[in-house]
């Protein structure tokens, strides 16, 4: 079965990268404390697909996750992958992949709660010097009914 894309989870602003320095996608996979419905379960895994985009909405890095709960990932960003130069712009975006079987009344991909934020780091120490966190905790949508 393809798993189709559910919803976008997680976007920046548009950010800057200078010198020296690099991005980081942090997503953390936090389960549900109480389901709507107690039957119901997340796929196992929840897959996510996280992506780096540049100024011109061109993608140049992605890598999909597979989390379990509590578990978390990460996609790094390097300066070189956005062009070089002295500044680069770009923006990142997460989507939550619907990996139920349709056979599987029980499975319900909206249970995939992902936690997401972005830093910008130096590149030699490590140190954050920009943490973007999304304002809300991304979910995945039902599809729309049939």
């Amino acid at each position: 079965m393809a798993a189709s894309a559910l919803a976008s989870l997680f976007m920046t602003a548009l950010l800057g990268l200078g010198p020296m320095q690099g991005a980081r996608i942090n997503l953390l996979y936090v389960p549900p404390s109480q389901p709507l419905n107690p039957d119901d379960v997340p796929p196992d895994p929840c897959v996510v697909d996280v992506e780096f985009f540049n100024a011109q909405s061109v993608q140049v890095e992605s890598k999909e996750l597979m989390l379990e709960p509590g578990q978390s990932g990460s996609l790094l960003l390097t300066l070189a992958q956005l062009g070089g130069g002295n500044t680069a712009l770009f923006y990142a975006e997460g989507d939550v992949k619907n990996t139920c079987n349709p056979a599987d009344t029980t499975c319900d991909p909206t249970q995939c709660t992902i936690q997401a934020s972005v830093e910008v780091v130096d590149s030699k120490t490590g140190i954050t010097t920009v943490l973007a966190t999304s304002p809300l905790r991304g979910f995945a949508m039902p599809p729309p009914a049939q």
